[in-house]
């Protein structure tokens, strides 16, 4: 008995391997699509850099899977299938295992090849019923629990629409009709914090992690400490988060002021200082030949001046572009509107 159960565990052993392998190809596809998707709107409206998504991405994944992927794991691994099925065709269900992984990986890959947004669990979840039905037909497919993930696919799009238009409400509302939308914007700020950062901490804690002992923590100690952490968090918000916010976009409007103004006034030589100095430029020359005075007296299109801003003005660190832009404009200009 001893010698076929090591036989039997030698055997699994390569396939462990490869559903190993096949795994982090999946995670990699993940990566690629699914996490891409959370990430798309923050880094499409410029709220982070491409750099800082990847890095926040790498952490709070990490966190999501460690505080609250052990109940999308539970119900995977035991929620979809009766495995009692398979209790002596222990080979076949590791074969399907390895071929939802393999059919899910492969599928992820092609969708983000294509570009298309897809979702790895309705990926998972069909890859799952589709091997039990070709093994065991409708045997063992738990089509409650199955229901239920149907429904949240057709619940969760309209509950997360309804939630960002009420969200939408109410920062129009607060925010951006009013007269100076800034300062009531940073005034509301705390308030969204406080609710956000509530629900979460409610919702990783409360049944939470039995690794990490979260569930045994009772309904009102998990909103006692939700509320802490969140008044924790809108304090950090309001004596933090928002004079930094405020000083740095003052700063950010200053420089564009700054940097508006001198190409305004870089522009007005065009007609004032740009035409002074190409006037003694056409006295120069008139004395090596009468027609190119006359070549001259048409107005001068300022050529030099637009090598100026071409090659001076590069997108550069904001905190010293409004006043660089300025000394490079002036003294650049001084020396190569004479030839041009």
């Amino acid at each position: 008995m001893v010698e076929d159960l090591v036989a039997f565990q030698s055997a699994l052993v390569p396939w462990v391997v490869v559903g190993a392998i096949i795994a982090f190809i999946l995670a990699f596809a993940i990566g690629a699509n699914d996490t891409a998707n959370s990430f798309g709107t923050s880094v499409g409206s410029k709220v982070i850099t491409l750099t800082q998504a990847y890095i926040l991405a790498s952490i709070f994944e990490t966190l999501g899977a460690c505080l609250l992927g052990h109940k999308v794991t539970d119900t995977m691994r035991k929620g979809v299938l009766d495995l009692s099925v398979y209790n002596n065709s222990e080979l076949e269900l590791m074969y399907g295992q390895i071929s939802i992984l393999s059919g899910c990986g492969a599928w992820m890959l092609l969708a983000t090849f294509f570009k298309l947004p897809v979702s790895t669990t309705h990926s998972i979840v069909g890859a799952t019923i589709g091997f039990s039905l070709v093994l065991k037909g409708t045997v063992g497919i738990r089509w409650y629990k199955i229901s239920r993930i149907f429904a949240s696919w057709i619940v969760s799009p309209l509950l997360s629409g309804f939630v960002s238009v009420v969200f939408f409400i109410f920062i129009d509302h607060f925010v951006l009709r009013k007269s100076r939308p800034l300062s009531s914007g940073l005034k509301i700020l705390p308030v969204l914090y406080f609710a956000c950062m509530t629900f979460n901490v409610f919702a990783v804690i409360y049944e939470g992690s039995e690794f990490l002992y979260f569930d045994r923590l009772t309904f009102k100690q998990c909103a006692i400490a939700s509320v802490a952490f969140g008044a924790i968090s809108a304090l950090a918000a309001k004596f933090v988060l928002a004079p930094w916010l405020k000083r740095s976009i003052l700063e950010n409007i200053k420089c564009l002021l700054e940097e508006f103004i001198a190409r305004a006034d870089v522009e007005s030589n065009n007609s004032s200082e740009l035409n002074a100095v190409n006037g003694q430029k056409a006295a120069l020359l008139d004395y090596e030949n009468e027609r190119m005075l006359k070549d001259m007296k048409t107005t001068p299109t300022g050529h030099g001046m637009r090598l100026n801003l071409l090659f001076f003005n590069p997108p550069i660190p904001s905190w010293y572009r409004c006043h660089w832009c300025v000394a490079k404009s002036v003294s650049f200009f001084a020396f190569v509107s004479f030839f041009f």
